[in-house]
């Protein structure tokens, strides 16, 4: 499975409207701050639409109701600088997994995934794309969640192989990996019969295959800053070409 690890600096203005392309052979890997970009938050907020206004206000903490606005927000703004719309007049629609999506006429794919306190999008002009990023926590129970990751008795197994102190960032490498290709899929964690196993995530990090899946997937491993794990799959495509941006908002 490829490493991707470099990220390149570039400034976006949020109020910018553009017509950025992707090749289609590309995808473009967005990476932000949470932190950084709070001190537009209000800018952010007023892009969205009622319907993730509302949402917003369901979270119990602020925190996460804040989460929340700048990762939509964000999203609006770069799904603008591809669309050549205004962020608020982009209708983003939602399937019954969860996994929002444009009406197939704009031929731009996209997925978001966030951690704490960074967000990360995939977008690609051909591909169905399906990204995650987690926070490898170190005091997490590993003993107590890995039972609703793994999906069989040999993946069991094959996870008591793992050596102690390789757990941890087993763990998230695993999380990872299972999230971004369910939601390449187009699927959640209900539907079992399309959970990666472990044994195959392994070889895929060890040989770089894609042809190891089933669903025609090309898989990447990322390594978007310290601390943190993140994986990214491309459905239907042996040859991505990923580009690495970090989004900085500006609006001076």
């Amino acid at each position: 499975m490829d490493k991707v690890n470099i990220f390149m600096t570039k400034t976006c203005k949020v109020k910018l409207v553009e017509n950025q392309t992707i090749d289609p052979k590309g995808v473009h890997i967005w990476l932000a701050s949470l932190i950084e970009n709070e001190r537009d938050i209000l800018l952010y907020q007023s892009v969205l639409s009622q319907k993730e206004l509302a949402r917003a206000s369901n979270y119990k903490f602020s925190k996460d109701q804040r989460r929340y606005i700048l990762s939509r927000g964000i999203l609006r703004c770069l799904l603008s600088r591809y669309l050549g719309q205004k962020p608020q007049d982009i209708n983003i629609l939602y399937s019954p997994w969860g996994k929002p999506h444009l009406l197939q006429d704009f031929h731009l794919y996209f997925n978001v995934s966030h951690s704490k306190d960074y967000v990360i999008y995939a977008l690609s002009s051909k591909y169905e794309v399906g990204i995650d990023i987690e926070y490898i926590d170190p005091t997490i129970d590993i003993d107590c969640i890995i039972p609703t990751i793994l999906s069989s008795p040999q993946e069991f197994t094959y996870w008591q192989m793992i050596k102690e102190k390789e757990k941890i960032n087993s763990f998230f490498k695993l999380w990872v990996c299972k999230e971004a290709y369910l939601k390449a899929c187009g699927k959640g964690w209900l539907d079992k019969k399309y959970h990666l196993p472990i044994q195959t995530i392994e070889r895929l990090q060890k040989e770089q295959r894609g042809d190891l899946l089933t669903h025609k997937m090309n898989p990447y491993i990322i390594e978007p800053l310290s601390g943190y794990a993140a994986a990214l799959f491309v459905k239907g495509s042996k040859n991505v070409f990923p580009s690495h941006y970090v989004w900085n908002s500006n609006t001076n």
